[in-house]
């Protein structure tokens, strides 16, 4: 309970703390702490069969020896610094992987010689549990979640892989590969493995408790679940049309469920299944109910995860088309905005205006006025600001994004500051800049910002112009400007272009066929650069996240005080 608490308190950290967007980035150290809770899951789910059939005992054995191994490879990946290259959250190489590696083998060695050595004295059931029973299906749960652990710790190993095959090479000389590499997006890679796993454990979690240990009477078994089942599915087609969620996907001409609208299905069902049972069969007592609370929570937890990752909309999206330049890739100038001070930008259903900054040691917040428009008139409803800041590192003096957050019931409008202007420039009257730049490229002014859409050819008599089109942007508003070049004879010219917005002129210099390159000159006068690009996203429903990780954390605690009880009773 302790330790997916904490997972799951991490995950709460990670959403209001870090800027990647969400509570989960599939991190290797944040897998490596997730794996041994999967199988401790796993074991917890086989000791109660063993308790209630005397089935699963030399599985006991193999998984709670298993969560051990793997808190103790865990903290080998996190501490040795083999991660470095793969994580944000690894130790660097601290001279401790031999002592690190000798605590795993001996430990490991430990467990595997005691389970050894006293195997065949482990009691075992003859007779195989019957198909229809509670403790089949628990242990084929348990299975499944020993295969989702080993999933995500082979692809989180592949570092440690490589470095054990280059260890091989030295010592025998072989030639064996030790490049491998991790998967390039690891959310869309775990997550299309994952999806299923929590599909069959949801399914699972939400008729489990209604079959009987050693043989369940499958009429009444089938009757139970009429009421839960019967209304997961108008629930379901409601919530998939709501969230504007295909029913179904086509595989040439077959149609097959979406995975996301099977995952939206079975979780609904395990939190009607899990509230039917806690009412028609445990009459409502708490006290003896931690399963079905917490598989409510799980249900709950699954919903969460579904509709506020799936459902999430990024709202800054980069409509005016600005390059931000060749350091940012295509997803960051596609899903950030450019923001000047005071020049409002609507943003989905609000108009966002930068209105500044102020510095607290180390951190820089930025004022983020976000103001809901009303639909039918379009005046604004409602408004509030977030601070966002940048925090400066004392030794690399970087700047690290840390997010604010408007929490509502149904959703949570996050953002975080992705870019600023450069820090400590030189002060001059006048600002003169040559910018080398190609077709749809981006000129960053202090106050602007200017994208070249087109050349445009015109000829008068001898003299050819080419006239650079560019759109100057100044927040929701933008205007043309076209300085252009001049060919007359063997002799070339300038005709320079006002800006409107920044105050300033634009000088068509040369174009370099060769390269498809254009040159350009600014000028303009000296005003501080102030500005920011930005991030912001819509998470709907990410509430039933953290509900679902209370109950679930509830259930589990009124599990152990029942087993606790059970235990003093019996020495009493």
């Amino acid at each position: 309970m302790v330790l997916g608490t904490g997972i799951l308190m991490g995950g709460a950290w990670a959403y209001e703390a870090l800027s990647f967007g969400g509570f989960w980035a599939w991190d290797p150290v944040e897998n490596a702490s997730l794996i041994p809770w999967l199988v401790i899951v796993a074991a917890l789910h086989t000791m109660l069969v063993s308790k209630s059939t005397g089935h699963a005992l030399r599985a006991n054995f193999i998984l709670v020896s298993l969560s051990f191994f793997f808190v103790l490879y865990a903290s080998f990946l996190t501490r040795s610094g083999i991660l470095g290259d793969t994580s944000v959250h690894s130790f660097v190489v601290s001279g401790l992987e031999n002592h690190l590696l000798l605590y795993l083998f001996v430990f490991t060695f430990i467990s595997c010689w005691l389970i050894i050595r006293h195997w065949k004295k482990i009691p075992a059931e003859k007779k195989e549990e019957a198909t229809a029973s509670r403790e089949f299906w628990m242990f084929i749960g348990s299975l499944v979640l020993l295969f989702s652990a080993l999933h995500v710790i082979f692809f989180t190993s592949i570092p440690a892989f490589n470095h054990l095959f280059a260890w091989i090479n030295r010592i025998i000389g072989t030639a064996i590969k030790t490049d491998f590499t991790a998967p390039v997006d690891p959310v869309h890679y775990y997550t299309n493995v994952q999806i299923w796993v929590a599909i069959i454990i949801a399914v699972l979690t939400a008729f489990g408790q209604f079959l009987r240990y050693r043989q369940s009477d499958m009429k009444k078994f089938w009757r139970s679940l009429i009421i839960s089942f019967g209304l997961t599915i108008p629930v379901t087609i409601f919530s998939a049309r709501a969230l504007e969620y295909p029913l179904f996907l086509r595989s040439g001409n077959i149609p097959l469920p979406d995975p996301w609208v099977l995952l939206l299905f079975m979780s609904t069902f395990t939190v009607l299944a899990n509230l039917q049972y806690f009412i028609t069969v445990m009459k409502g007592r708490v006290r003896v109910s931690g399963g079905s609370v917490s598989h409510v929570g799980f249900g709950i937890l699954l919903l969460g995860i579904l509709i506020s990752n799936a459902s999430q909309q990024v709202i800054s999206k980069n409509t005016m088309g600005i390059n931000y330049g060749d350091s940012f890739d295509q997803e960051f100038k596609r899903d950030n905005i450019l923001l000047y001070k005071d020049s409002p930008v609507v943003m989905g259903q609000y108009l966002v205006t930068y209105a500044g900054d102020s510095t607290d040691n180390r951190k820089t917040f930025y004022k983020v006025r976000y103001e809901k428009l009303d639909d039918k008139t379009g005046e604004v409803s409602s408004s509030f600001i977030l601070y966002p800041y940048l925090l400066t590192d004392k030794k690399s003096q970087q700047l690290n994004p840390n997010p604010d957050t408007k929490h509502y019931l149904t959703h949570d409008v996050f953002t975080h500051v992705s870019s600023i202007p450069a820090r400590n420039q030189p002060a001059q009257d006048v600002i003169e800049k040559d910018h080398t730049i190609h077709m749809g490229d981006t000129i960053w002014l202090s106050k602007t910002a200017l994208v070249l859409d087109r050349i445009n050819m015109y000829q008068t008599g001898d003299t050819i112009a080419a006239g650079a089109q560019f759109r100057e942007l100044n927040g929701n508003e933008s205007a043309v400007v076209e300085p252009q070049f001049l060919i007359y004879g063997s002799q070339t010219g300038t005709l320079p272009a006002e800006l409107v917005y920044a105050g300033g002129t634009i000088v068509f210099q040369m174009i370099q066929p060769e390269t498809d390159t254009f040159i350009f000159q600014t000028r303009e006068q000296n005003v501080p650069q102030d500005w920011i690009i930005m991030k912001a996203i819509v998470f709907p429903m990410i509430n039933l996240v953290w509900l679902g990780m209370i109950v679930l954390a509830i259930g589990f605690a009124i599990s152990m005080r029942k087993r606790l009880e059970d235990l003093r009773r019996r020495k009493g």
